[in-house]
């Protein structure tokens, strides 16, 4: 029995050192990875993930009318309301122009209905026939300087004082695209229908 332990504490202890010895070899490693980790400053290469948030609406911008199934009937029957007959109403503005009330096209719905590809294919078709023209997105949580921008932008406009319109409040904004649309309307270059969604 005692040359039983005997042999089972040498078979052990030289177990263990084996594996005390692969130990401190696997430590070693670990340091000498960790000192090369900070000697070419990986963690700060290592991109990190980037949590910007992707607007899948604008896949409605680049998609092919090839590519959309039963879009087209529903466009031409929105685009048809929209143009037969008069835009809107003619009204006599207070100051002696006659002004045209505009229509106002509602898409609602669900997300992820279709809703944006469906008014940018509206866009698209009519684009041509008018002069002063506008798409723009609004988010849930529109950043209303960001929109109001894009929109003078896309109509046309330009600063003649070379003014940077980056710089304006929403006010300067609304008054500047207030004025331009004014103008349009009083020079017959403005006859756009509106979509709202």
């Amino acid at each position: 029995m005692r040359v039983r332990r005997s042999m089972n504490l040498l078979t052990t202890v030289n177990t263990r050192h084996k594996i005390g010895k692969e130990l401190q070899g696997l430590k070693r490693r670990v340091m000498e990875v960790s000192e090369r980790r900070m000697r070419y400053k990986v963690d700060s290469t290592v991109s990190k993930p980037n949590n910007t948030a992707i607007d899948i609406r604008l896949l409605a911008l680049f998609a092919g009318t090839a590519d959309l199934v039963g879009i087209n009937e529903l466009r031409d029957e929105l685009i048809k309301v929209m143009l037969d007959g008069d835009l809107g109403k003619t009204t006599l503005a207070t100051d002696g122009v006659c002004a045209q009330q505009l229509k106002v096209l509602s898409v609602v719905g669900f997300g992820g209905l279709g809703k944006t590809t469906l008014a940018n294919q509206i866009y698209r078709k009519l684009e041509g026939q008018f002069q002063c023209r506008a798409f723009v997105f609004v988010s849930q949580k529109p950043n209303i300087r960001k929109i109001l921008r894009n929109i003078l932008s896309q109509a046309g406009y330009v600063a003649l004082d070379q003014t940077n319109v980056e710089s304006w409040d929403e006010d300067q904004l609304i008054r500047t695209l207030r004025r331009f649309l004014a103008e349009k309307r009083k020079t017959r270059q403005l006859q756009l229908p509106f979509i709202q969604f």
